[in-house]
């Protein structure tokens, strides 16, 4: 019985809302994304996917837009980090 309750179902994490950074933080850029409360940080959380996919162009692409446009300072300064990385 004790077992039981350590042990986590998959149906838990999915019922759990996560804010936009925790799931940023935890790697899960279609939740980020579904989370995100402006079109900067849904396209950066798109773009994350993207190259986690292994779609390096269009993540740098949209990197390479983001880095320029992005409302939030911080989502153009990750950007344009991770651009920088996907030239290289």
């Amino acid at each position: 019985m004790l077992l039981a309750g350590c042990v986590h179902s998959p149906s838990q994490r999915e019922e759990r809302r996560v804010s936009y950074l925790e799931a940023l933080a935890e790697i899960h850029p279609a939740e980020a994304a579904a989370a995100a409360h402006t079109p900067s940080e849904k396209e950066f959380a798109e773009a994350l996917g993207n190259l986690m996919s292994g779609d390096l162009e269009t993540a740098e692409v949209r990197f390479g837009k983001l880095r320029t446009t992005a409302t939030d300072s911080i989502i153009r300064s990750g950007s344009r980090v991770i651009y920088t990385a996907t030239l290289q």
